[in-house]
């Protein structure tokens, strides 16, 4: 993720306050005039966590580390978006809204692409890759224990 970003959006909330991010019409009006598109892809991508009530799991959550995990996953899992941009966005949410020092765990040489597929090819890759698990943990005979 851009560090330029992250800065900019720090100093957005700064300025008009956390409960911006609540609103995703108004986030993305606020970071087009302080930006114009010079940060599309971060923005349009802080755009979908906003719709994916993301900003509403961090402000109640009790643990922001497992919150973390969890959302995380969500964008791998759900949005086929890179492991380390997902994990970003929900650091600089967590940062944001919550706790400041987790603006310093982003890595700012990241960049990413997001898969834009049809309906039908999308079921298809969730079908491929649900196959895909199911062969490999029944030919190693491995039982999984999901850690958060």
């Amino acid at each position: 993720m851009n560090k330029e970003f992250v800065i900019l959006a720090d100093k957005i909330i700064k300025e008009r306050g956390k409960n911006i991010l609540l609103n995703s019409k108004l986030t993305k009006a606020l970071f087009m005039d302080y930006s114009g598109n010079e940060y599309k892809k971060e923005l349009n991508l802080l755009i979908k966590t906003i719709e994916l009530e993301f900003p509403d799991k961090i402000i109640t959550s009790d643990n922001l580390d497992i919150t973390c995990k969890i959302l995380t996953k969500q964008l791998i899992d759900e949005h086929f978006i890179n492991d380390k941009i997902s994990n970003s966005i929900v650091l600089l949410l967590i940062g944001l809204l919550r706790e400041k020092h987790y603006l310093n765990k982003i890595n700012d040489n990241i960049y990413y692409e997001i898969f834009k597929v049809d309906n039908d090819k999308k079921i298809a890759i969730e079908n491929l890759m649900s196959t895909l698990k199911r062969i490999i943990l029944k030919k190693l005979n491995i039982n999984i224990i999901i850690k958060l």
